[in-house]
């Protein structure tokens, strides 16, 4: 296999991840509905980045900007608001690599955490301050797009902060992993999850979708054990 292709199936493969991780994300999303308290996008954005390197960035705008399109219905406001979703995690990955922060991050040394929080803080403005124009714009947002703004910041942050060190952990350290079958497992969950809440709204899609998270919790816990 060519490595355009693999670069290619990469870029789907993190295309895909993002929609589903985006869409089981907005089950939680505080009104008016365009952020959460936490995105775990951004952090599987970031981990790609580090993991995967730069080149990964196609597959972060082609999932940011489809599950933005399922909520606007705007092509314009998808298109941006991907674009600084990409830019967050490039911008995030680009500080990284300063010298003085070393391959080991984000588990070498203390001072890593507090480096991992200002970057994920430093970063997050920038999709945060696309996604309030790209709105305010489309006239999906007026006077209150502040509490947006603020909520689209900390949640894209409190996301790299949380799942990031968790993905690169995942990938260092293999034997954090669970068995093949239980990895299928959470994959067939994942792609479940997806669609209970796209078939479903309001107080039903959390109420199913927080069952499903119950049994997976449970299964987690299991596999872990083996």
């Amino acid at each position: 296999m060519s490595s355009g292709l693999r670069l290619a199936i990469a870029n789907l493969a993190l295309a895909v991840a993002y929609f589903a991780a985006a869409k089981l994300s907005l089950t939680l999303a505080i009104p008016p509905g365009y952020a959460t308290a936490v995105w775990p996008p951004s952090g599987l954005a970031l981990g790609a980045l580090v993991l995967g390197g730069p080149a990964l960035w196609p597959g972060i705008w082609l999932g940011a900007t489809a599950v933005n399109f399922t909520i606007q219905f705007s092509v314009p406001a998808a298109l941006a608001i991907g674009a600084g979703n990409t830019l967050e995690a490039l911008a995030a990955w680009w500080l990284v690599q300063r010298p003085g922060i070393g391959p080991e991050w984000p588990f070498g040394r203390p001072r890593h955490a507090f480096l991992l929080a200002g970057i994920a803080l430093g970063s997050a403005t920038l999709a945060a301050s696309v996604a309030s124009v790209a709105l305010v714009l489309a006239g999906s947002l007026g006077e209150d797009w502040t509490s947006t703004w603020l909520i689209w910041w900390l949640g894209d942050a409190a996301g790299m902060i949380t799942v990031t060190p968790l993905l690169i952990a995942w990938a260092r350290f293999p034997v954090m992993r669970p068995a093949r079958a239980a990895a299928l497992e959470f994959a067939l969950l994942a792609v479940l999850l997806v669609a209970v809440c796209g078939a479903s709204s309001g107080t039903r899609c959390r109420s199913r979708s927080w069952s499903c998270r119950s049994w997976s919790g449970r299964r987690c816990v299991s596999a872990c054990a083996r």
